[in-house]
């Protein structure tokens, strides 16, 4: 299928299936979707209100470190989870990335 007739959840997929290194298969399709998900799932749980997004170049970094990272045992497992806990960290307090309530937001303080 080409690049152009896949659909956002197909290329997602695609991207992070090159990420995780298995290009030219299908057989750990699965396993990524679900990791896709709890990626997902996750980044809503902390209130990221992009968490849906095919297309924001932060939340598609995130779930390629997540599932590059709980895909099999990655000889760099450390290395990746702090990569995504900092761009986690540096997306709770952006503007864009957290629905700040009542004042406090980062933008508050200046």
């Amino acid at each position: 299928m080409s690049e152009a007739t896949l659909t956002p959840e197909q290329a997602l997929l695609e991207k992070v299936k090159k990420a995780c290194n298995v290009v030219g298969t299908d057989l750990y399709n699965d396993e990524l979707t679900d990791l896709i998900g709890a990626c997902r799932r996750e980044l809503k749980t902390e209130g990221n209100t992009q968490w849906d997004s095919m297309t924001d170049p932060l939340i598609l970094r995130v779930i390629k470190l997540y599932c590059r990272r709980n895909f099999r045992t990655p000889p760099d497992y450390d290395n990746l989870l702090r990569a995504e806990t900092a761009l986690r960290i540096k997306m709770k307090t952006a503007t864009g990335y957290t629905e700040w309530t009542g004042g406090g937001g980062a933008d508050d303080a200046w």
